[in-house]
């Protein structure tokens, strides 16, 4: 499950959706409650441009797993890529407050001062 899950990280960020959404699928089967897992699917969902339908897997993610920086990352740039502005807000301030040391701090920061 993890060779998969990391399988699919690897090519989603190289831009290969078909192939890692094949891998983060396999991965999630085998795994369907595992936080980083659905963190995954979730976020090549939503690089591929199927941001709703990736949002419920971020949220499950971050609920499984709420002290993750980089799950509630992903979930706050995918709310505001669906145009939920105010929970985008929420869940980026939230992420800026629990973790002063993230190492995207300023990727969050600036999306957050453009919502």
């Amino acid at each position: 499950m993890v060779a998969l899950n990391n399988a699919a990280w690897l090519l989603g960020e190289q831009g290969e959706y078909a192939q890692a959404l094949e891998h983060a699928r396999r991965a999630l089967a085998v795994a369907p409650e595992v936080a980083p897992v659905l963190d995954t699917y979730g976020w090549i969902l939503v690089q591929s441009g199927r941001v709703n339908e990736g949002l419920g897997y971020l949220e499950r993610a971050v609920a499984r797993a709420p002290a993750a920086p980089d799950l509630r990352f992903h979930l706050g740039s995918a709310q505001a890529t669906a145009g939920q502005d105010q929970a985008a807000r929420e869940t980026l301030t939230q992420l800026l407050a629990q973790h002063p040391d993230y190492a995207r701090r300023d990727e969050a920061r600036s999306l957050l001062d453009r919502l």
